[in-house]
């Protein structure tokens, strides 16, 4: 993380004179060259910074050990949503309204006390906007940064697994059975009522797998080779193709949401982002999916939003309402974290059916 002297850097002498009355510290420097040194020192004395977060009220030391929990960052669109965000002003109106003296929310009383930076950062899963505890600040905090829980959620009640499902191969034959639809040059709906999955997601599947052609038909060389496998390696072949796959997206196959404009999601680094969070879940335990699912609204809202983007995707929400004609009703994710309901929650759901379909590890 950035360090104190590099996080104020950017700041001007009004804003150093803001954090410094609000630690109590008499900055003389009537020039920002000579003013930044004597306040970073002033304020990584631990007698000091300890005064410091004792005066903060318990949503701002909340904030400080959630920062703390996550490494000493979270991604600003997180970070914001809980709480809030910075108010921009110019430095004369800054000056005149003193918002260090009023803040607006938790975001507002750490950033005018240093104790919070916001940049971007080129860390995984890819660069984006962080708030971040400067990092030589970070280890005077007498808070202690314990480890997040382990697992999202709750486990299920006894009632809610009385009707086990348990994991098939079954996928192997609805490939099959698609195949030779299309081999035959069936209209592939005439197979769907013999599917586990959606025909769409099994045909984007095997496209990935290089058993269909740009238009949808068998290559016979590879389908050859796909059926005379024996079973565990003919499943093996579309696991390691759902794990890996650029191509295979989750959620253009969602049936009830129309993707608009040029915009592009990952689908790959979103698989690999519910899946880890599917491994932190106790093993031999039956998990409570709806909790699940609201943990991640809580904690990852934006698990596939890259950098938590919500200006630049358009999404409609297709219903039928009786109508011959569907019924679109518009949905823009800038709205914010409201529709998670829609897309995030039934792309949490739809991994449930391929982890049915294959090996549970």
């Amino acid at each position: 993380m950035p360090h104190l002297t590099h996080t104020l850097q950017g700041h001007d002498l009004g804003f150093l004179k803001m954090v410094a009355s609000l630690w109590g510290v008499d900055i003389q420097a009537q020039n920002l060259r000579t003013a930044l040194p004597q306040l970073v020192q002033a304020l990584l004395d631990p007698e000091v910074v300890d005064e410091m977060v004792a005066s903060l009220p318990q949503s701002a030391q909340q904030a400080i050990q959630e920062l703390l929990v996550h490494q000493g960052r979270l991604p600003w669109a997180v970070f914001s949503r809980k709480y809030g965000d910075i108010r921009t002003f110019g430095p004369a109106r800054r000056d005149r309204e003193q918002p260090h003296l009023n803040p607006t929310s938790v975001a507002e009383i750490l950033w005018y006390r240093a104790l919070i930076g916001k940049a971007f950062l080129n860390l995984p899963p890819e660069p984006q906007e962080y708030a971040y505890i400067p990092e030589d600040l970070a280890g005077l905090l007498p808070l202690s940064a314990e480890p997040p829980p382990a697992a999202p959620g709750q486990a299920a009640q006894p009632q809610d697994y009385a009707h086990l499902l348990p994991v098939s191969d079954r996928i192997l034959d609805d490939a099959c059975t698609l195949l030779a639809a299309l081999r035959m040059g069936l209209d592939e709906t005439h197979a769907a009522s013999h599917l586990q999955l959606p025909v769409a997601d099994l045909k984007a599947l095997l496209a990935a797998a290089g058993l269909l052609d740009e238009e949808g038909k068998p290559l016979p060389e590879q389908v050859r080779a796909f059926l005379e496998a024996d079973r565990p390696a003919a499943l093996l072949q579309l696991v390691q193709v759902w794990l890996s796959s650029v191509a295979f997206n989750e959620l253009r196959l969602l049936p009830d949401l129309i993707m608009e404009g040029e915009w592009r999601n990952d689908p790959l680094q979103t698989r690999q982002r519910v899946l880890q969070m599917l491994k932190s879940l106790p093993a031999e335990t039956w998990w409570d999916l709806n909790a699940f699912i609201a943990a991640v609204k809580q904690e990852q809202p934006d698990f596939q939003r890259p950098a938590g983007d919500y200006d630049s995707w358009f999404i409609r929400r297709r219903r039928d309402g009786g109508m011959q004609m569907p019924l679109v009703e518009s949905l823009r994710t800038s709205v914010g974290i409201h529709p998670f309901d829609v897309m995030p929650r039934s792309m949490i759901r739809v991994f449930v059916p391929y982890e049915r379909c294959g090996p549970s590890e």
